[in-house]
């Protein structure tokens, strides 16, 4: 009221009692809770999703269908990848017995290389002794 009297320049508005003015106040006041005017329905929604009643957006039979395509498809991949890894696996492992037999072998050479030089030295040094 005392903008309005203000607004159109009276000067008198001052005089004027406020109670009118502080009763709509009150009523208006700020919204508290939910602002949603829907949260009746929305609440209701959620009540029946959580008892697992009948989901709020249905699946036709196609798209049951189609899901459980992807899903094979998805397990398909799966053990694709599982056999991937297996298989690279057992190439790692058979590489590494290869490895393991190569230097079992080397080794083998080595001691057989080590075993002739003394061979070698100990029929040198005998037959040195004899030349004496």
């Amino acid at each position: 009221m005392r903008q309005l009297g203000r607004k159109q320049g009276d000067l008198l508005a001052s005089n004027i009692e406020e109670e009118d003015e502080v009763k709509n106040r009150k009523t208006k006041g700020k919204r508290r809770g939910r602002k949603n005017k829907y949260y009746t329905a929305i609440d209701a929604e959620d009540d029946e999703e959580a008892d697992g009643g009948e989901p709020s957006v249905q699946e036709d039979e196609e798209d049951h269908t189609d899901n459980l395509a992807i899903i094979q498809e998805q397990e398909q991949e799966e053990e694709n990848l599982r056999m991937k890894v297996e298989e690279e696996r057992r190439k790692q492992e058979q590489a590494k017995a290869e490895r393991r037999a190569k230097l079992a072998e080397a080794e083998r050479l080595r001691l057989e290389a080590e075993a002739a030089a003394e061979l070698a030295r100990r029929q040198a040094d005998e037959e040195e002794e004899r030349l004496r």
